[in-house]
């Protein structure tokens, strides 16, 4: 014997007028299904809600996200630079892409990352390629892209007395992230007291075995006069890649 039975019904609905039902009876109890028509409404306004909430927590992330990658140091002008749109013509280039490949994913493996020092003329790809590297590890990893200047404001910004960090807090942040990369070295002074912020930075992240990328329009003799021999030093030690970008301009390119 069922445990259940169902009945049709007449009905009268203040919205949607007559209408027929159904009268299920459960253990001697009938419950009577409502208008269909106002069922049926209900069904679709709840629907209508979970796509405008789905809808809402999409723009919430992709907020999130932009904002995550904007902290990362990547510009607006590279939002969209990845490592897949970077252009091969020639092995270089392969070579450079490769070696990025290699260090993220050596990153997400948390394996033993090498140092990547990348030298040659602006409009190669230099940038691409860093906010590329970039892209594949913000959302889950601790990295941080930032020009070799504003570096050193940020960490000179802490001698003000009003300043809400100490030296040591940015120097500690910087050396323990996942991944840095420096860019636009050569275009201050190479001053001594610039060498040694750049010093104390790479030195944390020498003896804490993270990974390093820097980036310059200079050639390797200048650059080891820019930042001081015992930075390159530095990033000397264990497995380290020097890429000459040595290729014409691709800006503009698709």
């Amino acid at each position: 014997m069922a445990d259940f039975e169902i009945e049709a019904y007449s009905g009268t609905c203040k919205t949607h007028g007559n209408f027929s039902g159904e009268s299920i009876a459960i253990l001697g109890k009938k419950i009577r299904r409502g208008c269909p028509e106002c069922i049926q409404q209900e069904a679709d306004e709840a629907k209508a809600r979970e796509a405008e909430e789905a809808k809402r927590e999409e723009e919430i992330r992709a907020y999130e996200s932009q904002k995550r990658l904007e902290l990362s140091g990547v510009p607006a002008r590279f939002a969209n630079k990845s490592l897949d749109t970077f252009v091969i013509t020639n092995d270089g280039q392969e070579l450079a892409l490769e070696s990025c490949r290699r260090l993220v994913q050596a990153i997400k493996q948390a394996e033993k990352a090498p140092n990547l020092v990348f030298i040659g003329k602006p409009g190669t790809g230099k940038t691409h390629l860093s906010c590329g590297v970039i892209r594949e590890l913000y959302m889950t990893k601790r990295v941080r892209r930032i020009d070799l200047p504003d570096l050193i404001r940020e960490i000179r910004s802490t001698w003000h007395k009003k300043s809400e960090r100490t030296e040591s807090e940015v120097l500690d942040f910087y050396g323990k992230i996942d991944l840095l990369i420096i860019e636009e070295i050569g275009t201050g002074a190479g001053s001594e007291d610039e060498k040694a912020r750049i010093f104390q930075v790479i030195n944390r992240r020498y003896e804490a075995m993270l990974p390093t990328v820097i980036i310059s329009n200079l050639d390797i003799k200048t650059l080891r006069e820019e930042i001081g021999e015992r930075v390159l030093d530095r990033l000397r030690e264990g497995d380290r890649a020097l890429l000459t970008f040595d290729w014409p301009s691709m800006r503009g390119a698709v």
